[in-house]
């Protein structure tokens, strides 16, 4: 599951996303509740990079690096395959999780 990171949930995005983040986190909830750390991964990036050639995006929240979109793939086919469990949270946590 994707989810959104612990860092951009508690900042003063909050107080805009708020309902955004209530959501998945009543996701990340069920998903431990109906699968566990051991039979789930949740993947929690603060922002992600790319995207369409060409397509301007709004520029992500001051101080959060974006995740590129390769290294979130990675880690999300270590997750489908059984390789990875649990919860990565956050840019360097990706990262690592990914072998970069």
């Amino acid at each position: 599951y994707i989810s959104v990171a612990s860092e951009l949930a508690n900042s003063p995005a909050k107080f805009i996303l708020g309902e955004y983040f209530k959501g998945k986190a009543e996701a990340e909830s069920a998903i431990q509740k109906d699968f566990g750390g051991e039979a789930s991964l949740i993947i929690k990036p603060s922002i992600v990079e790319g995207g369409p050639p060409g397509e301007i995006r709004p520029p992500g929240p001051p101080g959060m690096t974006a995740v590129p979109v390769v290294a979130l793939a990675k880690v999300a086919v270590a997750g489908a395959t059984g390789n990875l469990k649990g919860t990565v949270d956050g840019y360097n946590a990706i990262i690592s999780a990914a072998g970069g």
